[in-house]
Order: structure tokens, then C-alpha cells, then sequence
């Protein structure tokens, strides 16, 4: 759902000499999100890979180079050589609601979530009639905005559902401008002109503030001492949905003047 709606004001402060016009808008949009994911199955989480063609490998067996390796009987993971990182990430991680009636997972996750974006708008400007022949005018803008776009998995992350970017967006524009015209005469004018812009747009992904990584998971190195190196480490595995901090780029904090 959409909707904008404003209004804007304008007219003289002293009559032929200084006048003034003033506007503001604002938007909003609000969205249900979906999108198709795919995320382990309820066998798999527990080891149980036996709905893979591929056959599953004891680590422990066999030579350093893999030879001499034996596959895990059923290709089904003992519970006990289940590594807590990985079970703690099954835990967090949801499970399937679209199961496929074979058992292969294939987008087997029906993600919803609630987008918003809000943006607000002002512009001023002011003229003042020096005399017949000069005249000056400023003009003052600001807009801003917030966005809330929603991961496929929630606070684990994921990829957006919704708009471009993910998680929690924040910003504003400044824009001014001062002017002035003198009529030397009907063939000579001076115009002078000064312009300024200043573009402030953040974007954070879910998770941040905590170093998950290192503190949560005890993977030793996914996270820095820096805010922007905190949250979940990125998780890319082949055939199913990525979850955790999965783009690269993010958060970003960019001051444009």
C-alpha cells in the first residue's frame, strides 16, 4: 500500500519586496513480502543425507590425500560427529514449510516479511527585491528517508525479500542554493549562483552489534573490532538458499557532498 500526500504555502512577507514559498510531501509504502527459499530438511539437519546421489565421506578414514576413504553407512552423519556450530546454525536457521513430496529440498521455504519505506520532503525558498534592478533568492531542500526491507531467514539474514537492499536503511539529502541577478542594463546582466548538495545514505543487514561469529558460532576470524565487522559471517552452500551476512558490501555509510 501507497500513499502520498502534502502540501505547499507561499507569498509575500513585505509587499513587492520579499516573498517566500514553503512545501512538504510525504510517502510511505507498505509491502507484504514473499519469496520461494531452500533450506535443509528436517532429515538433514539431523544427518541423515540419505535423499543425496552423492556419497557422503568419513573424514577420519582413509589417507590425508582422501584415499582410502569410507562413506558414512546410509550416507546418514552420526549425531555425535555433528560439529555444535553447525547444529547451533540448523537450530537458528528456519525450518521448510513448502516440503517437496520427495524429499529433495527445492524451494521448500515460503519466506514472508513486512517491507516499509518512508520518505519526507521540504523545500524553501525566500526572493527579496533589493531594488528594481537586483534581486537575490535562497532556497533550502531536505529529504529523508527510512527502510526497513526484510531477509528471507529473519535476524540469521539471508537474501532480501523485498526492495534492493536488505535490513535497515536511513538518510537524508540537504540541498541549497543561493542567487542573485543585477541589471547593469538592458544589455548587461551579472547572475551569480552557488549550489550545495550533501547525501547522507546508510544501509545496516540484521545481526550487527554482536560478534556472532566469533563469540556465538566460535568460528575463530569472521569477525573484526570494528561495528561494521560485527554480526553473522556469510554461509554459500551449493543447492541451498545463502543465510548470514550475505553481501559483501554491507552495511555501508555514505557521506556524498
Amino acid at each position: 500500500m501507497s500513499n502520498q500526500w502534502g502540501g505547499r504555502l507561499g507569498g509575500p512577507i513585505v509587499k513587492n519586496k520579499i516573498f517566500f514559498f514553503g512545501s512538504y510531501e510525504n510517502s510511505t509504502d507498505r509491502r507484504f513480502a514473499g519469496s520461494l527459499q531452500t533450506v535443509p530438511t528436517a532429515p538433514m539437519r539431523t544427518g541423515n543425507l540419505s535423499v543425496s546421489s552423492l556419497t557422503i565421506y568419513d573424514p577420519l578414514t582413509g589417507q590425508a590425500n582422501g584415499q582410502g576413504r569410507q562413506p558414512f553407512a546410509g550416507n546418514i552423519i552420526p549425531a555425535a560427529r555433528i560439529h555444535p556450530t553447525a547444529a547451533l546454525l540448523m537450530r537458528q536457521l528456519p525450518q521448510e514449510n513448502n516440503p517437496a513430496p520427495n524429499g529433495i529440498p527445492s524451494a521448500n521455504y515460503f519466506a514472508l516479511g513486512e517491507a516499509a519505506f518512508d520518505r519526507q520532503t521540504i523545500d524553501s525558498k525566500f526572493n527579496f527585491n533589493i531594488s528594481g534592478r537586483w534581486n537575490v533568492y535562497a532556497r533550502l531542500s531536505w529529504l529523508g528517508f527510512d527502510l526497513t526491507a526484510p531477509t528471507a531467514f529473519g535476524a540469521i539474514g539471508g537474501p532480501p525479500i523485498a526492495f534492493g537492499n536488505l535490513g535497515q536503511g536511513f538518510g537524508s539529502t540537504w540541498s541549497g542554493t543561493l542567487a542573485t541577478t543585477y541589471t547593469f542594463s538592458p544589455t548587461f546582466i551579472v547572475d551569480a549562483y552557488y549550489g550545495y548538495t550533501l547525501m547522507d545514505t546508510n544501509i545496516e543487514q540484521p545481526g550487527l552489534g554482536p560478534n556472532r561469529g566469533v563469540e556465538e558460532l566460535k568460528i575463530p576470524g569472521t569477525n573484526g573490532p570494528r561495528f561494521f565487522e560485527s554480526g553473522y559471517p556469510g554461509f554459500g552452500i551449493g543447492g541451498f538458499t545463502a543465510f548470514g551476512s550475505t553481501e559483501t558490501y554491507m552495511p555501508y555509510y555514505r557521506t556524498d557532498p
